[in-house]
């Protein structure tokens, strides 16, 4: 656990942070952060998920355990919209630094550095292409022709994600499987079947099925987003 203290001046740039001794290992990545300007300016520099575990790999696939902060965390996050009668088999945290890189390099060429850019979403896919995702991220197989374009489909609510899927997977091995991702929305647009990569407007990285109310987004980038975990659950 870390304590932020921010002293007097109530300022961030005077705060200092109290590390237990059990969480020793955060220090070198506390002081390697940098200045909030200096991340706004998108320097190519940057660190893995603090949470991350250093292993030397470009990809490790870790199994959280069903006591960890980070498992409740998502696990309530996929069963506020799950489908009826969904039993959460486990929770996987995705460490692919090749994916990553590209992610953040792409969030610092669109300026969608800031958190409020960025959205946890749902992507749904069969068995078959649960290694492929994780490993070498989104192409255009997994591309889908909808009323918002031609992209790749990504959706609030969980329960809706695994729905779509169902539509095209017709194997009955028991499990299903559901990446929850990091993905830089930025300001999305209203979408239409006329998108596709190649002919939206500059800049623009997603779009929606709703402006007021969006509840699926359609990017055209494959690097706008990251897997960052995988879930694997049964309908009882």
């Amino acid at each position: 656990m870390l304590l932020f203290f921010l002293g007097p001046t109530k300022s961030l740039k005077n705060a200092f942070i109290i590390v237990k001794p059990e969480d020793s290992h955060l220090i070198q990545v506390i002081e390697n952060l940098k200045p909030f300007d200096e991340i706004q300016n998108c320097t190519q520099e940057f660190l893995y998920p603090y949470m991350w575990q250093a292993t030397g790999n470009n990809l490790d696939v870790i199994n959280l355990p069903v006591q960890n902060e980070e498992y409740t965390e998502i696990n309530e996050h996929f069963l506020n919209n799950a489908p009826p009668k969904a039993q959460v088999l486990s929770i996987q945290r995705i460490q692919n630094k090749t994916l990553y890189r590209d992610y953040v390099k792409k969030k610092c060429e669109y300026n969608l550095i800031q958190k409020k850019y960025e959205k946890k979403l749902w992507f749904s896919c069969d068995s078959t292409d649960v290694t492929e995702l994780r490993t070498n991220g989104l192409n255009t197989k997994f591309m889908k022709v909808g009323r918002c374009g031609e992209g790749y489909q990504f959706y609030k609510e969980s329960n809706t994600a695994f729905e779509i899927q169902l539509q095209s997977d017709q194997r009955q091995d028991g499990n299903h499987y559901i990446y929850c991702c990091n993905v830089a929305v930025g300001n999305p647009i209203q979408g239409n079947t006329s998108y596709k990569k190649g002919n939206i407007p500059a800049k623009c990285t997603s779009v929606v099925d709703n402006i007021t109310c969006p509840t699926m987004y359609t990017i055209f980038n494959e690097n706008v987003f990251y897997p960052s975990y995988l879930l694997t659950f049964k309908i009882r």
